[in-house]
């Protein structure tokens, strides 16, 4: 008992999010057709035209990703974007389109 006990405490504690935080739908964006050159902070600085984009909490940094080719380090063509409000998912979905058309144009 005395074990679990201690295993109990030793558990790093979750801060809560404040109620105005906390909702039931998702607020996550997968996000496919990035180009291999993309960083995190460019997809961040798009996306957080559509909304607020939550912070990770230990680095502070928003947390918009693009998944990366291990090897090579290069973005893989998608990547995730967390945002705090869920109208704003719906409102990067119609305005997606438009990241693909700026990269298009901005490579010939």
């Amino acid at each position: 008992n005395r074990g679990e006990a201690t295993l109990a405490t030793n558990k790093k504690k979750k801060k809560s999010r404040p109620r105005w935080m906390r909702t039931k739908y998702r607020t996550s964006l997968y996000v496919k057709g990035l180009p291999a050159e993309i960083t995190d902070e460019e997809i961040a600085t798009f996306f957080s035209k559509c909304g607020i984009i939550v912070e990770n909490e230990e680095s502070g940094k928003p947390r918009a990703k693009a998944y990366r080719n291990e090897e090579t380090g290069l973005c893989k063509g998608d990547g995730i974007v967390h945002y705090l409000k869920p109208e704003s998912v719906q409102l990067a979905q119609g305005n997606s389109s438009i990241f693909a058309s700026n990269n298009r144009a901005s490579k010939r």
